[in-house]
């Protein structure tokens, strides 16, 4: 695995999301009210569209666009039910949060 560091601890905060870009991946990091820090590809599997633009509440993250949910801990898409985001490896040393970009590609609906 080849961690790089995506952002600083400090940059995050509990029940919040953030959209950040590292070589050439858009990658949005969730840290939902109950549970543990994740990185998934920041669009969602319906039209692309950023999910930024949406909303995290509890552990439910909303693309705003089409009203799609996702589990912010695993990605899974809750409805209409169909796919899953792709989740980037994530750790955190120090006050650096690092993940792993070539574990995973980006999803795209009908893949």
């Amino acid at each position: 695995m080849a961690f790089r560091r995506l952002c600083d601890m400090a940059d995050l905060l509990r029940r919040d999301m953030r959209e950040f870009e590292l070589d050439g991946h858009s990658i949005l990091v969730v840290w939902p009210e109950q549970g543990d820090l994740r990185a998934f590809q920041a669009h969602c599997l319906h039209e692309s569209l950023p999910l930024i633009d949406g909303s995290l509440v509890g552990n439910e993250l909303t693309c705003a666009a089409h009203n799609w949910t996702f589990d912010a801990q695993t990605g899974e898409n809750t409805m209409p039910g169909e796919g899953c985001l792709a989740v980037y490896p994530l750790r955190v040393e120090d006050d650096d949060v690092l993940v792993d970009l070539e574990a995973m590609k980006p999803y795209r609906r009908g893949e």
